[in-house]
């Protein structure tokens, strides 16, 4: 489903002014009232009526728009992206300003509960707050870092509560490969010299044993070429590889002992170890020395969700 503007017009928003100031006057919250404290806030400041839920440590907030949420090009209209960015605002407050660090993760849900079921979700950590309102971390940065997505979803007609919600209590291993995997598919769908040759089908990911595989469905523009496009420096492989050690490194992850990069067109698997990965990063393991495989099974393509 198409993006717009929004995301660039409320991330500037929330890193530029509200974040900047608001977070370090705020008065502290004990964690047991956050949710009951977002709510009056965003009510209180901005006449909304939103439903929030602390799940152990991730915040949960749902906004039904009986409005919609789409305009009629099918981006995020004008009236929902204010609506996003006032609760955004809010939610970041809040979660900045809770005692002992009790909220770790935040989940916002805006759904279209009248029209077609449309349904916006952000998920982002609060650690990623604090390193953009210290400029530990850029703008483009803490973009990325933030996960996004805008998909249809039958279930939220009707749902002015939020019972369609699966709330659950985001792991950081799940956040990593949830953002590692939208990166990925950022990075095929912008690069100059990716997105002229691949499209991205599907990717998914796996967290089991310590051991994170990423699944990737490629389609390739120009088949005749497909593995040695794959293997090259600056290629695919070695791209998507980049982000996986960019967010493991930048989230100074260290609880799994390897990670699995699979193509399912080509059928192509590099494996590498915490140790490589790190020493991927640092430029001290050059792509071409990386040990690609060729195998003989693959995983089905139902298995792959987005």
């Amino acid at each position: 489903m198409p993006r717009n503007s929004l995301y660039s017009s409320f991330l500037m928003t929330l890193v530029l002014t509200g974040l900047l100031g608001q977070a370090a006057c705020a008065p502290s919250f004990p964690p047991d009232k956050a949710a009951e404290q977002l709510q009056g806030m965003v009510k209180k400041e901005y006449g909304r009526d939103v439903k929030a839920f602390l799940k152990g440590k991730t915040l949960w907030v749902y906004m039904p728009l009986e409005q919609g949420l789409l305009s009629k090009g099918f981006g995020v209209s004008e009236e929902a992206s204010d609506a996003i960015e006032d609760i955004v605002l809010c939610t970041h407050r809040i979660a900045m300003s809770t005692d002992d660090q009790a909220i770790q993760y935040y989940t916002i849900v805006v759904s279209d509960t009248s029209q077609i079921g449309a349904e916006f979700t952000l998920i982002g950590a609060v650690q990623d707050i604090k390193r953009a309102r210290l400029l530990d971390i850029s703008r483009s940065e803490f973009q990325k870092r933030l996960i996004r997505e805008v998909k249809l979803n039958p279930l939220a007609l009707g749902d002015s509560e939020g019972d369609h919600l699966r709330l659950t209590d985001i792991s950081k291993s799940r956040f990593l490969a949830e953002q590692i995997t939208r990166r990925i598919k950022q990075v095929i769908a912008e690069d100059p010299v990716l997105k002229e040759r691949y499209e991205a089908r599907a990717a998914d990911w796996r967290y089991q044993n310590d051991t994170f595989v990423f699944l990737l469905s490629i389609n390739d523009k120009t088949p005749a070429a497909t593995e040695g496009g794959f293997r090259e420096e600056n290629g695919l492989l070695d791209k998507s590889l980049t982000e996986i050690a960019t967010v493991l490194h930048g989230y100074s992850f260290e609880d799994y002992e390897k990670v699995t990069l699979r193509e399912l067109r080509s059928n192509l698997e590099l494996e590498l170890s915490r140790e490589e990965i790190e020493l991927f990063h640092r430029g001290k393991l050059p792509f071409q020395k990386i040990q690609i495989d060729t195998r003989q099974t693959t995983t089905p393509l139902g298995l792959l969700s987005n």
